[in-house]
């Protein structure tokens, strides 16, 4: 069975690749910055249970180390829709960023663009090591369209090659130990 789509989820995403096996080198811009994130996902997953009554443990992650990161992952794992992602932390569980869709080499209706770059933002939600990305706006070539656009564009993409559709909008379980992630300026921070 063909990997599912894994780009959805957006800030989920650099968690999510972090199960996926390592196959390829870092890229050569962010090899340290990149390391940075997988050594903390690293520590969390290996961290001994919380006692009873425990405050949660949190880890803060900088937007740099966290773009380097989501495109190291994307160049290992070779994403069949996703050739670009940059995610811009911003206060308050607020994300704005920018993602690129290229389904060159694939099946694709005569309606749908080879290439669609597009702009976003929105907010965080996380509850008991789950979580989602809330679209508040989404522009495809700086013209807006709707959530539904893009989770009808991915899942008829996804039918048409044999990958498993998911929506933009739902909740994703979040890796082992990872009870929530919370946005401040140019920061994730990663509570478990």
């Amino acid at each position: 069975m063909k990997t599912r789509l894994v780009w959805v989820g957006l800030i989920f995403l650099c968690l999510e690749y972090r199960l996926l096996p390592a196959q390829a080198a870092d890229h050569p811009s962010t090899p340290n910055s990149s390391r940075k994130v997988e050594v903390l996902i690293d520590k969390i997953e290996s961290a001994p249970p919380l006692k009873k009554g425990q405050p949660l443990r949190m880890e803060r992650v900088r937007e740099e180390d966290l773009n380097a990161y989501i495109t190291r992952r994307i160049l290992q794992v070779k994403d069949p829709m996703l050739s670009d992602l940059k995610i811009h932390p911003q206060d308050n569980n607020r994300v704005k960023g920018s993602f690129t869709l290229d389904f060159s080499g694939m099946d694709i209706p005569v309606f749908i663009s080879t290439y669609m770059p597009f702009h976003f933002s929105g907010r965080i939600e996380t509850n008991h090591g789950k979580g989602r990305f809330l679209l508040s706006e989404l522009r495809l070539n700086n013209e807006p369209v709707t959530v539904e656009f893009l989770d009808t564009v991915l899942t008829l993409m996804a039918s048409l090659n044999g990958y498993e559709p998911k929506g933009v909008q739902d909740w994703y379980a979040l890796p082992h130990r990872i009870s929530g992630v919370r946005t401040l300026s140019g920061y994730a921070e990663i509570t478990y």
